[in-house]
Formats: structure tokens, C-alpha cells, sequence
């Protein structure tokens, strides 16, 4: 009866859904408030406001994970309903059996596939509901698990267009860009390897963009593990490509490849990626290509930039969460088959200079699975800050020297 009562309570809550949207809080009203996938907010259960309400917005088969840090003794519970009043979903285990209180001052999940597109309410409690009776502070994010990027498509083109440019994949990367992120993505080309970025983004695919320029990159200059320091010609350099995104994109697929096929070596750095607060983790989709699946490997590094006090950790993740590999330092201390950054990195024309440490993590993709793989980034230790991703890798020549 217990649990049928509080799945009534649940229920009345998400049909209250008359007041305003609220933007300073109120300890002593409930509040509705939108909130963005991997937005963190934070606010406060009272025995006045009991609840609060969230709404966002998702598509037909988002994964969704929302999590509620609890503080100052407050037992935590969330749901996710509809806007009409519907409960979907609960923290506390209320439809797969008996429910179960969280501790006090703990962090609680709550997952759920969404079965169509549009509004949904995640709603902040606390054990009890209305006849509960501990209060406190806590946080809360929601944030998609399943990555499916701009276009949705399972599938990697092993050849695209691009204007008037035929292009092979060389390798495919998907990510959530927060809210106020700006990333830069900076391509160098080795041996033959001609660059080009295909940008996909928006959550309807509102930017679909390709970049060959490589104006802003003269005299850039970049090192690769053990090898001499290459400089990029003073104008326009060729064999180097380099895009900018920025503002409140959300979804993003970022498609590297190289024009007519031709093959060598490359290097692709992002900057942008922040671990805040201590202990968050952001989340990287990556995919060889198809050609180069089948026998190249792929290096990914996380480097923590100037002054930040992140001590970088990767984690490898399959499609069905199973951990295939963790790393905290390239080059030793179990990643000894990924070559240490110390040493490599690359100084850009404006200044901006990102250099590998000891302290850098660094997994390898090894050959055979064009398969989507998911990279963790984290910090070993609680701190926040800024870092980048270095990806090395190589697109193969065409079978029959085509």
C-alpha cells in the first residue's frame, strides 16, 4: 500500500503543472524549471516545498540517467512522468518490486528509455513525498547514456561528399556539448593523409558543415610520440584542416577523413572538454573507420592543459557497459602498450600550447571493430579543470593501390 500511495503522490505532482517557470528559487514553494541535458542545478527540499519539478525535453530512445546528490540529511528520491501526470519511472525500485529508501546524504540514479519524443518531468522528492521528513540541499543532472549523434545513422559512410570532394573515413567521434562549451578541432596530416572535417550537430541536425581551411594554422606546430617536432608552413598550409563550435549545439558528430583516400598518418586535437565539478566524467564515442578498422589501431589521449590539476584517467567502454580497459598514466602503471605523451603535444599559432606529461592517460583501439566504442575521461583525483584529446591514427591505402 506503501508503494501504491507514493505512486499516487508522484502522480498529483506532475499534474500540478501550473506554475510558472521559476527562475530564482524559492525554499518555501515546489518549482518547475527547464534543464538541459548535462546541465547541473542545484537546489533545496524543505518541508514547505517537499518536491520540485524539472522539465526537458528528448527523443524517442534517448537513454536517459538523472542523478541527485543529497546533503544536509535529505533522503533522496526521483521520478521521471509526463507532462499529463503519468509516473514512468522511479528511483526507488517501485516497479520492479518493494521500494527501497536511498541513505541519507546519498547519490541515487535513475535510468530510463524514453518511449517517444518531447517534455518529460523529472521530479526532485524526498522518501515519503509529503509525509516524509528530512530536508536538505542537492544536485541534480540528467544526461543522455546512449550517443547516437546528429544523424542517427548506426552506420559509418565508408565514403562521403563533401562539395565537389570525394572523402574516405578515417574515424568517427560523438559527443554532448554542454551548455556555453566552445571546442576546437585541429587536423594534421602525415605522409599523404589530405584532411577534411565533416561536422554534424544540433539535436535536429541543424548544422551539417564541412572544413578543409586551414588559414588560422600557419606555423603551428606539432609532435607525435618519439618523433621529430613537424612546423606547418607560415600560409595556409596544406594537409591540415581546423573548425570551431560553438554556443548551446548538444549533439555532435565529428566525421575526419581524407580526401580522395589518400593515405598516411594523422592527428586530430580537441580542446574544450572541462571536468567540473571534482569527479564528473565526460563521455566520447569513437569509431574507426571502416577501412582502417580492419588493420590500424587508434590512439586516444586525454592531456590535462597548463595549470589544471586534473590527473587524466580513460576508461574503454563496450556498447553493453562492460569495462574493457582503464587507464591512468600512458606508458606505465598497466598501459604500457600505449606509448607515453611526454614530450609530444602541439603549440598553435595563437599561443595555445598542449603538452603531453607523465601524468597524461592514453588507451589504443586495436584493429578489427569498426563498432561504436565508448571513452570515459575523468580525473583520478577530485579536481577540476580543462583538458584536451590528442587521437593518432592512420587510414590505410585502398586495396589494389586504388
Amino acid at each position: 500500500m506503501r508503494a501504491l500511495r507514493c505512486g499516487l503522490i508522484l502522480g498529483i505532482l506532475l499534474s500540478l503543472m501550473i506554475l510558472p517557470t521559476v527562475g530564482a528559487q524559492d525554499d518555501e514553494q515546489p518549482t518547475l524549471s527547464s534543464l538541459s541535458y548535462d546541465e547541473i542545478v542545484q537546489d533545496t527540499i524543505t518541508d514547505a516545498a517537499f518536491f520540485d519539478r524539472w522539465s526537458f525535453t528528448g527523443a524517442q530512445g534517448d537513454v536517459v540517467v538523472a542523478f541527485m546528490t543529497a546533503s544536509d540529511g535529505l533522503v533522496p528520491l526521483l521520478g521521471i512522468g509526463t507532462t499529463g501526470g503519468d509516473l514512468l519511472a522511479a528511483s526507488d525500485g517501485r516497479f520492479e518490486g518493494d521500494p527501497v529508501d536511498a541513505a541519507p546524504d546519498s547519490q541515487i540514479e535513475l535510468e530510463y528509455t524514453l518511449p517517444q519524443s518531447g517534455e518529460f518531468v523529472l521530479i526532485a522528492t524526498r522518501a515519503g513525498n509529503q509525509d516524509g521528513t528530512t530536508t536538505g540541499s542537492y544536485t541534480l543532472q540528467i544526461r543522455r547514456a546512449n550517443f547516437d549523434g546528429g544523424s542517427g545513422d548506426a552506420y559509418q559512410d565508408v565514403v562521403f561528399r563533401c562539395g565537389e570532394d570525394e572523402v574516405t573515413t578515417a574515424a568517427t567521434l560523438q559527443w554532448v556539448q554542454e551548455l556555453n562549451e566552445s571546442f576546437r578541432v585541429s587536423v594534421y596530416g602525415l605522409d599523404d593523409f589530405q584532411p577534411l572535417i565533416r561536422v554534424e550537430a544540433g539535436q535536429q541536425g541543424e548544422i551539417n558543415d564541412c572544413a578543409v581551411d586551414s588559414q588560422a594554422m600557419g606555423g603551428d606546430q606539432f609532435t607525435l610520440p618519439g618523433e621529430a617536432t613537424i612546423t606547418l608552413p607560415a600560409e595556409s598550409p596544406p594537409g591540415a584542416a581546423q573548425y570551431g563550435l560553438n554556443g548551446n549545439i548538444e549533439d555532435v558528430t565529428l566525421t575526419v577523413g581524407s580526401i580522395d583516400g589518400a593515405a598516411g598518418r594523422y592527428l586530430i586535437l580537441i580542446e574544450g572538454f572541462t571536468i567540473s565539478p571534482a569527479l564528473d566524467d565526460d563521455a566520447l564515442v569513437v569509431r574507426i573507420g571502416p577501412l582502417a578498422a580492419a588493420s590500424t589501431d587508434l590512439l586516444v589521449y586525454m592531456v590535462k592543459n597548463g595549470t589544471s590539476r586534473l590527473d587524466p584517467t580513460m576508461t574503454l567502454i563496450d556498447a553493453a557497459d562492460n569495462i574493457l580497459a582503464t587507464c591512468d598514466d600512458a606508458g606505465r602503471r598497466g598501459c604500457e602498450d600505449v606509448e607515453s605523451l611526454i614530450g609530444a603535444g602541439v603549440t598553435l599559432s595563437d599561443g595555445t600550447t598542449i603538452t603531453g606529461s607523465r601524468l597524461d592517460a592514453g588507451l589504443r583501439l586495436t584493429p578489427g571493430n569498426p563498432d561504436p566504442m565508448i571513452l570515459q575521461f575523468s580525473s583520478r583525483t577530485p579536481a577540476e579543470g580543462n583538458y584536451a584529446i590528442l587521437i593518432i591514427g592512420t587510414l590505410p591505402p585502398r586495396s589494389g593501390g586504388e
